[in-house]
């Protein structure tokens, strides 16, 4: 059988699978695995768990798994190749290890093989491509302070920098609380005046990361009103992950027919999604072949076949 762990940011997902990748055992857990969130013991133990928890499902022992294909949140095989192999070899002593990330797992299970590009769009972004050849790049995926132009936490952020510009600007803000942008922010952040938001921003621990990612919602509440700025933020998101996309095309010849989409931004049906797909030429948004958890135990599968 093969094993897929699938360690994302909010979820811990495993599935074993026969050969041709029907689940005979699967379990989710509503916990991160992502050691540097929760430590690298806890992890550990949470991982160890899940594994042992969908071999007793599924009544086998673990010498029937013969690949496990792993990807979990902040532990990229390129780095954490030692740990993992440290965490799965006293559950699985004899099982192949497909050593991964969490977004090639979604890749490979969105095109249902390692081949393909997987932009992202959720608090952050990037854009995951694996070339015909094998060769893998990230395009993005800076983390908020360097960079994640285009993801949620960027847009909150423009957002954010334009009711203080217009704050700036104008002799009496007054006027500009007709603005539908401004009345959506200060409505979600519970801020009377753009001076407040200073507050509102710096005033927890640890950063509101979150909290300004989720400023995208009230921002295409504002878009949906014709608002400028909400116009202009939006589109430039659109154009700096089209941009990814584009860059990964001209270094790999990837199709677009080998996209796939992730992040809530992306994979629901927003005004960001629909602004991507246009400036690609797409009709619809690409639907995923399988869940990033099969995908784990696809790429299982393409490390170590039978």
């Amino acid at each position: 059988m093969y094993l897929g762990i699938d360690g994302g940011g909010s979820n811990l997902r495993a599935v074993l699978t026969t050969p041709d990748l029907t689940p005979v055992a699967e379990l989710t857990v509503a916990r991160t695995a992502n050691p540097s969130s929760i430590g690298r013991e806890a992890a550990a133990q949470l991982l160890q768990e899940a594994i042992a928890a969908v071999l007793a499902q599924a009544g086998t022992p673990a010498e029937s798994v013969v690949a496990v294909g792993v990807g979990v949140a902040g532990a990229d095989a390129a780095h954490s190749s030692a740990w993992l192999t440290e965490v799965l070899r006293p559950v699985l002593p004899t099982a192949h290890l497909a050593l991964s990330n969490d977004i090639e797992i979604a890749l490979v299970g969105a095109t249902g093989q390692r081949f393909g590009m997987m932009l992202l769009a959720g608090t952050g972004s990037a854009l995951y491509a694996i070339s015909a050849d094998g060769q893998a790049r990230m395009y993005g995926g800076w983390g908020y302070l360097l960079g994640d132009d285009g993801g949620g936490f960027w847009i909150g952020r423009e957002v954010l920098r334009a009711i203080t510009d217009l704050s700036d600007s104008l002799a009496d803000f007054g006027d500009a609380r007709q603005r539908p942008l401004v009345r959506h922010i200060l409505a979600a952040t519970g801020a009377p005046t753009p001076r407040d938001l200073i507050p509102w921003l710096y005033g927890t621990q640890p950063p509101r990361t979150r909290d300004v990612a989720a400023l995208t919602e009230p921002t295409f509440a504002a878009l949906a009103e014709g608002d400028p700025d909400a116009t202009r933020i939006i589109s430039a998101a659109a154009n700096v992950l089209t941009g990814y996309v584009r860059m990964a095309q001209r270094h790999f010849a990837i199709p677009l027919s080998h996209l796939a989409f992730g992040g809530g931004l992306l994979q629901s049906p927003t005004p960001l999604q629909a602004q991507v797909c246009a400036q690609l030429g797409l009709a619809v948004p690409p639907a995923p072949k399988y869940p990033a958890v099969l995908g784990a135990a696809l790429l299982a599968a393409l490390h170590h076949p039978l």
